[in-house]
């Protein structure tokens, strides 16, 4: 084995010390050229033949006037169809319309009247572009997958705290609404293919030489989308933009400050309805202290769905649980059925690697607990019946009906698939216990849960009888956790991580966050590395 000595340390005399050091400030000062233009950042080929300097950061100007009201709405209409007349009244209200295009229209007069009024609400005038389809979905077409609900709590986030938001369908469609409205858009939130397209294409995204050649709009074109402001919607927890993990958006938190917070949590006092009781000393204020100044900048990222963790620093936007699940009454536990909520959603997921059980480990816990395991799949083309022992329909539940079911049940069973899915959340919010099956550990160190990784990595550092993670294939384990669960019935427990106030905090913070100082910081690293795509501030 090679060991590492430490030298004798050697005094240098101080004059001697401050002379260079001096020396050193007074060579960076003269030989640093501040640029007097933004070049072109367009490729890595540019950067490999001439040395680039990092563009010098000049304060933003206060965003210019917008176009009249009438060629405003001709330039953000999404079909030569919709209406542009400006007269039609429009609710003061900011709720959402019953289309993307009259939302936008309704949400583009109020911001034109108030501007010219002065009377725009304190985040009125900052303007949030969601150009993901989940955002439509979730809003309109009554998407309920995670990506949707993810999605939807961004919304109300954002109604909430006042911002206005434009949805758009294409990525066409959003580079003309941030062409028109410029520097009133705080961010742009886009599907991750399209971050990248965007900065591929010179109608879209901000260089040195755009120029817009459309006559009648060139006189109120306020330029591309610069790369700073794109964020890629991603539910996973790779990184999916071409600025990396920083701005690539996340709807789980990073693992170290799961663990970090569920040990707090149960350090701080035994959980109650409202998610734990505080002890009132220096860790009273940790969620407060903790999960929004660190939201931004993790050190490490959500696990993906397949455990892989390579990549670093996503940025934890969340989701909250509690404007919805809290629709749904808390069944009291004389009235819940001797039933357990199979969690599969599609039939296909009992014939994947991750599934975590069989159907002898149903049929035991069915037979010898009494208890009915209920399961709501989509039915797979080509794809066998699921396991026998269940009670199996062949259609998934309305979001109403799926709630109402798992709260009259006694426990929601993983079985390896959805991952990070909202569900399990949902099922603590009715008062339901999740059985998380651990899919893969340290076969050394079995207990070591930083290793684990489970169908909801978000919950595995909690336990019962909130949440019973049990090892896949483990018999014993998954009996005893239905048996426990039905004999420790559980109030409504919400992560205050997920309560609607600490979301509206996070989305705060991140459309108000200085993204343009921490991309110049990176693009500073990448020049000088010659290492990733370059882009202009």
């Amino acid at each position: 084995m090679t060991r590492f000595v430490r030298s004798p340390r050697r005094t240098v005399p101080l004059f001697i010390a401050l002379t260079l050091t001096l020396f050193s400030l007074f060579t960076l000062l003269f030989s640093y050229t501040t640029p007097t233009s933004h070049p072109n950042f367009a490729s890595n080929s540019e950067l490999e033949s001439e040395p680039i300097p990092v563009p010098h950061l000049d304060p933003l100007p206060p965003p210019g006037p917008l176009p009249p009201l009438r060629e405003l709405l001709y330039f953000l209409r999404a079909h030569p169809d919709d209406p542009i007349d400006p007269t039609i009244e429009v609710s003061s209200q900011s709720s959402i319309g019953s289309t993307p295009e009259e939302h936008n229209r309704n949400a583009i007069i109020r911001l034109h009247e108030c501007l010219e009024k002065g009377t725009c609400k304190e985040k009125q005038s900052s303007i949030v572009l969601v150009g993901s389809m989940e955002f439509i979905g979730s809003a309109f077409l009554s998407w309920m997958g995670g990506e949707a609900i993810w999605a939807s709590s961004i919304i109300r986030a954002l109604d909430h705290l006042g911002y206005t938001f434009l949805f758009s369908r294409r990525l066409d469609q959003t580079a003309i609404q941030y062409r028109v409205l410029g520097d009133y858009v705080k961010v742009v939130v886009v599907e991750p293919i399209k971050s990248f397209k965007c900065l591929e294409s010179a109608e879209c995204t901000r260089t040195d030489t755009t120029q817009n050649t459309d006559s009648e709009k060139s006189i109120w074109d306020k330029g591309g989308i610069p790369a700073w402001k794109l964020f890629s919607f991603h539910f996973w927890g790779d990184s999916k933009n071409p600025l990396g993990p920083g701005w690539t958006m996340s709807p789980e938190p990073s693992i170290e400050l799961q663990e970090e917070y569920f040990r707090k949590l149960f350090q701080g006092g035994e959980l109650d309805s409202i998610g734990y009781k505080r002890k009132r000393d220096a860790t009273s204020s940790f969620l407060a202290s903790i999960w929004p100044s660190k939201i931004l900048v993790p050190k490490k990222q959500v696990i993906g769905p397949r455990g892989s963790d390579s990549n670093l620093g996503n940025t934890y936007i969340g989701y909250s649980i509690e404007e919805v699940c809290e629709k749904t009454p808390l069944i009291p536990r004389e009235e819940r059925q001797k039933q357990a909520y199979v969690f599969a959603k599609m039939s296909a997921f009992f014939f994947t690697e991750e599934f975590a059980w069989s159907n002898a480990i149903f049929q035991r816990a069915r037979d010898e607990l009494n208890v009915t395991l209920l399961a709501y799949t989509q039915s797979t083309p080509n794809v066998p019946e699921p396991p026998s022992a269940l009670a199996h329909t062949s259609h998934l539940l309305p979001q109403t009906e799926f709630f109402s079911k798992v709260a009259h049940s006694k426990i929601l069973i993983g079985i390896g698939n959805p991952p990070l899915s909202p569900s399990p959340y949902d099922a603590l919010c009715l008062g339901v216990p999740f059985l998380n099956p651990i899919l893969s550990w340290n076969k050394d160190n079995p207990g070591d849960k930083i290793n684990w990784y489970t169908q909801q990595n978000g919950l595995k550092y909690v336990d019962a009888p909130y949440v019973y993670n049990v090892f896949r294939n483990d018999s014993d384990g998954f009996f005893h956790a239905i048996q426990s669960a039905m004999k420790n019935p559980i109030d409504r427990f919400i992560p205050d991580h997920m309560r609607k106030e600490a979301m509206w905090d996070r989305v705060e913070r991140f459309v108000e966050s200085d993204w343009r100082s921490r991309a110049s910081r990176l693009l500073e690293k990448r020049v000088r590395s010659g290492e990733g795509k370059l882009f202009v501030i």
